[in-house]
């Protein structure tokens, strides 16, 4: 493991539309020897100074089989692991959790860049590693992270529009329910409008919107970012071939394929939520034709794009 710097370098950000399989990508990267991460006990004590320790604390033998101990009495997962958690940005930068447009690099004020930074710097050095990742669902935050952290490296995650809108449907804090007037993505694009206007009302082509919306912002500000600092991953290719994903994904970044890389996330159940419920049920046996046909005619742009084959 290398020396601690004292600094952040090259934080590694995992961005995508939300409900499209960015906690398996994070989870299975932070388990490189030389990775921080926010853990639940950061969100729940966000303000501490010793919950960004403690994934390196469970690992001291008196610390882990008390922690082991009460998950096995409480049925609680006391184990640290990576978690995706706003609260270290949003004390010192309010609105970065839920904005009603994306975040801009004028948005950082010297609070913002000042909190933010120290709250990464403190949880790289309080874990003793050397890199930093975290999950981030929604507007890509791409300019506003680029302003406090210009080396910084973003990984896309990018599923199937069905499976992903399949997904937003099925959980309630979509806020799409309250409608588009209520909703945390602003007004619906002009291009976009007469998608929803030209037939009758249905929640399958709002999400589909928020789908186009958020995929759009991404795309856009990764304009910016070399070959180095941006990276796409299917979610389809990172289940189907998970080794091959994460040594890509971990030479992107610039770390080494470890043993103790593939010991770790060997361990961990790889899903399909594509064709298995976990949860969910998965898109083909749950979205109705027509609502496939809802879905695939507002995000056929992007299905071209990244190869997903209409069916039928």
């Amino acid at each position: 493991m290398k020396q601690v710097t004292g600094r952040v370098e090259r934080p590694i950000f995992v961005v995508g539309t939300g409900r499209c399989g960015l906690s398996l990508v994070v989870d299975l990267l932070g388990t490189h020897e030389d990775m921080a991460w926010f853990s639940p006990w950061t969100a729940r004590f966000p303000r501490s100074n010793l919950a960004p320790k403690i994934p390196y604390l469970y690992y001291k033998p008196v610390i882990r089989q008390i922690m082991d101990l009460a998950s096995l009495v409480t049925r609680k997962q006391w184990r640290p692991r990576p978690h995706e958690t706003y609260e270290p940005f949003t004390i010192s930068f309010r609105g970065f959790a839920n904005p009603y447009r994306p975040l801009t690099a004028l948005d950082v004020d010297r609070n913002a860049h000042e909190g933010i930074y120290n709250a990464l710097l403190k949880h790289v050095e309080g874990q003793r590693k050397q890199r930093f990742i975290a999950e981030l669902s929604g507007w890509a935050r791409i300019a506003f992270l680029r302003q406090i952290f210009p080396d910084a490296q973003f990984i896309h995650v990018i599923r199937d529009p069905r499976a992903t809108v399949n997904s937003f449907l099925n959980v309630d804090y979509w806020d799409g329910w309250r409608g588009e007037s209520n909703w945390r993505y602003g007004p619906i694009p002009e291009k976009y409008r007469d998608f929803l206007n030209s037939g009758p009302p249905s929640f399958a082509a709002l999400a589909s919107i928020q789908y186009q919306i958020l995929i759009d912002n991404i795309l856009d500000e990764s304009k910016t970012l070399d070959a180095g600092s941006y990276v796409e991953v299917r979610f389809e290719d990172f289940i189907k071939d998970t080794e091959a994903s994460v040594r890509r994904l971990l030479a992107f970044a610039g770390l080494p394929y470890t043993e103790a890389v593939d010991r770790a996330w060997r361990k961990i159940r790889v899903f399909n939520p594509n064709e298995q419920t976990v949860r969910i049920a998965p898109w083909r046996g749950n979205l109705t034709d027509a609502q496939q046909q809802i879905i695939t005619r507002i995000c056929g742009e992007q299905m071209r794009r990244y190869d997903y084959h209409s069916d039928g």
